[in-house]
């Protein structure tokens, strides 16, 4: 009985992990999408693979049964999506139950698509829309706006200055919360040293305090936030994920 309960299980882990394969441009295993969305996103999704720019798939899934998303992605797309000699494949994997959602980038892709970008097309088009329960539309619109920029369509200047002014922003704050980091440990400092006169040793509550703030700052700084015709392209990390 014990052997026939393992068999089973072993079974269905198996076929839900073979159900989860790549199997064309759009694979809706969690039955989010209607007939007329899941044409209109193909035809989307087939002209980038018919162009060459892209070989570019979407995966709807209901639950990533305690795996990390990036992880997930990554083996999904890894050896299956984009041509091997341009590494130009790209992910779109979303699980419904989890809220998340994660845009793995090729290679090939990452000067055109790179993080800052694919993260700022995720919060505009997905999460509004997915906040709604509206997948197919915000999934839809996100695909239009990959596709414009790799055709061209919208100004690869003005792409090029929008992820200049993004990451300009980011390394302002970054450099702005190390200055604050660096002031409070100063002050920090500046009191321990006043108290320890007063006292024969140090209090445990001032390593503890800095502990705090220190840990505090570094969780902080890491914020930000195969089928026909695919010969399996490199995937190197490149891309952004995302929750609604």
């Amino acid at each position: 009985m014990r052997c026939r309960a393992l068999l089973a299980l072993v079974l269905l882990l198996s076929a839900n992990s073979f159900a989860q394969e790549i199997k064309g441009f759009v694979n809706d295993y969690a039955n989010v999408l209607s007939p007329s969305e899941e044409s209109d996103l193909e035809i989307i999704l087939r002209e980038l693979y018919d162009s060459g720019r892209a070989q570019y798939s979407v995966v709807t899934i209901k639950s990533l049964e305690g795996e990390d998303i990036e992880g997930k992605a990554h083996k999904l797309a890894e050896g299956v999506l984009g041509e091997r000699e341009k590494n130009n494949g790209l992910l779109l994997l979303v699980a419904i139950e989890d809220r998340k959602y994660r845009f793995e980038v090729g290679r090939g892709l990452e000067a055109e698509l790179p993080d800052i970008i694919v993260g700022r097309i995720g919060r505009e088009y997905l999460v509004p829309a997915f906040r709604k329960e509206q997948y197919g539309e915000g999934i839809i619109r996100a695909s239009k706006a990959i596709s414009a920029i790799l055709s061209g369509e919208l100004d690869s200047n003005q792409t090029s200055r929008t992820a200049s002014r993004l990451k300009s922003q980011t390394e302002s704050y970054i450099r702005i919360s190390w200055i604050a980091f660096i002031a409070i440990l100063f002050l920090f400092l500046f009191f321990a040293q006043y108290r320890k006169r007063k006292r024969s040793r140090p209090d445990d509550s001032d390593y503890l305090i800095a502990a705090w703030v220190l840990s505090d700052m570094l969780r902080g700084s890491g914020r930000g936030g195969g089928f026909g015709g695919f010969g399996g392209g490199s995937f190197g990390g490149g891309g952004a994920s995302g929750g609604w």
